[in-house]
């Protein structure tokens, strides 16, 4: 288990959770976003962001 506490950590959850109800709703709609080339772009544009906000909290998520 990680050493997160959530009560001291809500900006980290909320992060969180706002990355979880993108991911839900990208797998609901998949076949229709991987099939449009510009919204492929999209995607990865996203991804590439989540990537690097949440390395923000790297230290957060490891200790």
């Amino acid at each position: 288990m990680l050493g997160l506490s959530l009560e001291t950590n809500m900006a980290l959850v909320q992060e969180l959770l706002s990355l979880q109800r993108l991911l839900s709703r990208w797998k609901l709609n998949w076949s229709e976003l991987w099939s449009n080339p510009a919204e492929r772009q999209k995607m990865a544009d996203t991804a590439q962001y989540w990537y690097e906000h949440l390395q923000g909290y790297s230290s957060v998520i490891a200790s």
